[in-house]
C-alpha cells in the first residue's frame, strides 16, 4: 500500500511542479491566451511521465491536467514561482487548491487503473479494481493526498479517517481469503 501512495504521491509531485516550468501572462486557463504554456506544460507533463514505469500520461490527459493546473494556479502564478522549489510552493497553496489539485489530477487520468495494477500483484483483478474505485472515490483517500502535499512528511496512510473509510470497502471488495493474505503480509 506505501509503494502504491508512494507512486501517486510521486506523480502528483511531479504533475504539479511541471508548471513550475512554463510562463504565461494570463489567468484564463483556456482559450488562445494560453495555448502555448497548455502545450508546453502538456509536452512537459508527458515527458516527466515518461520517466515513470508505472504510469504514462497521454497527450489528452496531459493537455486535460494543464488546463486543470492553470485554473486552479493561474497562468501568472505559475510565471512567478518557476524557480520556487516544489514543497515550498505547495506549502503556500491553501488547502482548497491543493484539494484542486487532486480532483483535477484524478478527474484527467484513470488512477483507477493505477490502483488497479498496483494492487493486482496480491488480489484479484475484480478485486483490485473494487478497492481502486473505493480509494479514488474516497474523500478521505483525497483529503490525505492533498494533506501530504502541504507536508511531505506526512503519510496519507497514516491518517487514521482514511483507514476508517477503507475497512468498510475492504471488507465490501475483498474475498476472505485475500483479506487473509493481506492480513499475513503486514
Amino acid at each position: 500500500m506505501r509503494r502504491m501512495m508512494a507512486t501517486m504521491l510521486t506523480l502528483a509531485l511531479v504533475f504539479v511542479a511541471c508548471g513550475d516550468d512554463d510562463s504565461g501572462d494570463s489567468d484564463a486557463a483556456a482559450g488562445g491566451e494560453n495555448s502555448q504554456l497548455i502545450s508546453s506544460l502538456s509536452a512537459k507533463i508527458v515527458a516527466d511521465a515518461e520517466d515513470d514505469d508505472e504510469f504514462q500520461f497521454t497527450d489528452e490527459q496531459a493537455a486535460c491536467f494543464a488546463v486543470g493546473l492553470i485554473d486552479v494556479f493561474g497562468a501568472e502564478r505559475i510565471a512567478e514561482t518557476l524557480q520556487m522549489d516544489f514543497d515550498d510552493f505547495m506549502a503556500q497553496a491553501s488547502a482548497g487548491e491543493r484539494a484542486a489539485v487532486v480532483d483535477t489530477m484524478l478527474g484527467c487520468a484513470d488512477f483507477g487503473q493505477v490502483l488497479t495494477q498496483e494492487f493486482a500483484g496480491s488480489i484479484s483483478q475484480e478485486s483490485s479494481r473494487c478497492l481502486a474505485d473505493a480509494f479514488v472515490n474516497s474523500e478521505a483517500f483525497r483529503a490525505a493526498m492533498a494533506d501530504s502535499f502541504a507536508d511531505s512528511t506526512v503519510d496519507p496512510f497514516d491518517d487514521p479517517a482514511l483507514a476508517a473509510e477503507m475497512v468498510p470497502a475492504m471488507l465490501e471488495c475483498l474475498t476472505a481469503d485475500e483479506l487473509i493474505q493481506i492480513g499475513s503480509d503486514s
